[in-house]
């Protein structure tokens, strides 16, 4: 079942019962050197770095 929540930092979401494999494939412009994954109460979590810095926003001040 996947699932939205809003104000969340997650891209996708599923549960699963059961075992699974899961592939994925990457823009190159990740840092391997800086992946890292914790399963913690039947939660996967995999956190992926971007190389590049989030883009800067210009806000006006009225």
């Amino acid at each position: 079942a996947e699932e939205k929540d809003a104000g969340k930092r997650h891209h996708y979401r599923e549960l699963r019962r059961g075992g699974f494999v899961r592939s994925m494939t990457f823009p190159e412009d990740i840092d391997p050197a800086k992946v890292t994954a914790a399963f913690d109460s039947g939660l996967l979590k995999i956190e992926i770095p971007s190389l590049r810095p989030a883009p800067t926003q210009k806000v006006a001040i009225k």
